[in-house]
This record gives structure tokens, C-alpha cells and sequence, in this order.
């Protein structure tokens, strides 16, 4: 469902700077999903794909970013997790992708 999740992002060219983690894991935690100014995305699917791990217990974060994040797409999947009351977040930027769970292991992440 991941990998279903990041094929529907079309990330745009201009770049718009550094996402505050603050910020973001305030909208997130809100909604399931961020998606910062300048980014295309079919939000219409990812929200579907949030609520269908909902449906299967799953709190599913995605964060969408223009630019890469400063320490790379993991920590900033970490640092948002941290912010937030729990469950995975998935965090998609310009070349890197990254995420961070409660609800599941390392090392079932790394073989997702």
C-alpha cells in the first residue's frame, strides 16, 4: 500500500524551501496528510489510501515535501512522529523517501 501511495505523487519543479516540522506534523496529525506548496498530488487517492488503513487499524501519516529535508526524508519522518500521538509516517520529498512507526518494527519498515 506504500509503494501504491508514493506512485501517485507527482512531486513539482520549483522548489519553495525547508518545511517547518512543527508545522507540518500540526497538519498532519490533523488530517492524515500534508502536502506542502508546490507539490502535485492526487490527493483524492491518498486520502483513500489513509482511510483504508484507518478501516485496518493503522494511523497513517503521508507528508508530501518539494524539497529534500535537511538530515534526509527518515529524521524527518522521525521528528514529525515525535510531535504527533502516535502511528506511521511516511514522508516523500524530492529524491528520498522515509518513515517511522509506533505501530510497526524496524524492520518490517525496511521491507516494505
Amino acid at each position: 500500500m506504500l509503494f501504491a501511495i508514493a506512485l501517485t505523487v507527482v512531486l513539482a519543479s520549483p522548489a519553495l524551501g525547508q518545511s517547518d516540522v512543527d508545522m507540518v506534523a500540526l497538519d498532519v496529525s490533523v488530517d492524515g496528510l500534508y502536502v506542502e506548496p508546490g507539490v502535485s498530488a492526487n490527493t483524492s487517492s491518498l486520502n483513500s489510501s489513509i482511510t483504508r488503513a484507518g478501516n485496518d487499524g493503522v494511523r497513517l501519516m503521508v507528508v508530501l515535501l518539494d524539497e529534500d529535508p535537511g538530515g534526509g526524508a527518515v529524521a524527518f519522518a522521525d521528528a514529525v512522529l515525535d510531535r504527533v500521538p502516535g502511528g506511521t509516517v511516511l514522508v516523500l520529498s524530492a529524491t528520498s523517501e522515509g518513515i517511522s512507526s509506533t505501530d510497526f518494527d524496524e524492520s518490517f519498515l525496511d521491507e516494505a
